[in-house]
């Protein structure tokens, strides 16, 4: 998917729709995250970035008027992680290391 195709789906899509392409690698990668991180807040989505030394997460939510007795004002969409050291294929699939960061066998 290119970034407007993307962009299409965080805005518009259900919350499942949203999880699914951004769980997938395959669809969306590190470098598209970054470039939808300002089209996106301004259609009132955020993408926070917790920077992990290995790896980064990646936290997709929007603001909306969810108080109650847990009092947040927002709801989570969807994360992602992915290593800092090697390469993600086409596939999703890293160079290095797999989900739980385990080396992978050569």
């Amino acid at each position: 998917m290119n970034e407007q195709e993307i962009l299409k789906v965080l805005c518009n899509g259900s919350p499942a729709e949203v999880e699914a392409i951004i769980r997938n690698r395959k669809v969306v990668n590190q470098e598209q995250l970054k470039v939808l991180i300002k089209p996106l807040r301004a259609e009132g989505i955020y993408v926070d970035i917790d920077n992990m030394s290995e790896s980064n997460w990646y936290y997709i939510w929007k603001k909306v008027n969810v108080k109650g007795p847990h009092e947040w004002e927002r709801v989570n969409l969807a994360s992602q992680f992915y290593w800092n050291k090697g390469t993600y294929n086409k596939e999703g699939v890293h160079s290095l290391f797999d989900e739980y960061g385990e080396l992978l066998k050569k």
